[in-house]
């Protein structure tokens, strides 16, 4: 288990947690969201394969419409 900061709140996550599965976890549709990581706005075609870090720092903006 390791340390991360997520949306400002410090939370403790598995190691080697891919930025894909931990959305998962959360029951958020890739599609819906942005992920910033430590100030990096990262591609959603890299959440597969970007792994979280203990000390990490990650903001998950979801997406909404509307008028």
């Amino acid at each position: 288990m390791i340390e991360v900061r997520i949306n400002g709140r410090d939370k403790t996550i598995e190691d080697k947690l891919t930025i894909e599965k931990l959305i998962a976890n959360l029951n958020i549709p890739a599609r819906t969201i942005i992920v910033e990581k430590n100030g990096e706005v990262i591609p959603r075609e890299d959440y597969i394969d970007e792994v979280i870090v203990a000390g990490d720092s990650l903001e998950l903006i979801r997406l909404t419409g509307g008028g």
